[in-house]
């Protein structure tokens, strides 16, 4: 049984010591922390309104009543809410009947710990297996290749991290518009859908 524990904060250089519990009673905690700690339980901690400051290491020192002490250490890594990303033609060639594009999923908020994974939708079989993504540049690019006739489906960009995760989805009919004569383009946006999610809170 657990007769006393504090639970302390590394992050880099700093040490900061944030609550002690004795016999299941809150005997001190840090003004910092006031009204953003509950606990679930004597041995679990949940902090509220993270922000990425709050990233780094926590340990729980225990001390039994037998006497016996035990230290356990949780790494917390706070990531930023994913902003609504933008889909972008950097390339457009449109001949004998073919349209060729090479877009770019442009984050537009922090970019640090993302991920990118490009969908496609509403594309027959064998164009989706044909239109796989090619070897890019960068992983934000996706190069696509297929029929004026059977520009009908949608490309999905999904910007993610370990927390939170957003998405613009882009018609091909409005990146290969039919009819047009062919024609040579560069770096201008296409319309996009944004749609995402958002997370706040971990317990440790």
């Amino acid at each position: 049984m657990v007769e006393d524990i504090t639970w302390v904060f590394f992050s880099g250089t700093e040490h900061t010591w944030m609550l002690t519990i004795y016999n299941g009673t809150l005997l001190m905690l840090q003004d910092k922390y006031k009204g953003r700690v509950q606990m679930p339980s004597v041995t679990s901690l949940e902090i509220r309104n993270l922000s990425p400051q709050n990233s780094g290491q926590y340990t729980a020192q225990c001390w039994l009543v037998t006497g016996e002490d035990l230290h356990q250490v949780f790494d917390l890594k706070v990531c930023e809410p994913v902003s609504p990303p933008q889909i972008l033609a950097k390339s457009l060639s449109v001949t004998a009947g073919w349209c060729n594009a090479t877009l770019e999923c442009r984050p537009t908020g922090a970019t640090e710990n993302l991920n990118v994974t490009w969908e496609s939708k509403g594309l027959p079989r064998e164009l989706e297996q044909r239109g796989t993504p090619v070897p890019a540049p960068t992983p934000w690019t996706q190069a696509a290749s297929l029929p004026l006739s059977q520009a009908n489906g949608s490309l999905t960009c999904l910007v993610s991290n370990p927390a939170d995760q957003n998405r613009a989805t882009s018609d091909l009919s409005d990146i290969c518009p039919r009819g047009r004569r062919a024609h040579n383009l560069s770096a201008h946006a296409v319309h996009s859908r944004a749609h995402g999610t958002q997370s706040c809170c971990c317990t440790l």
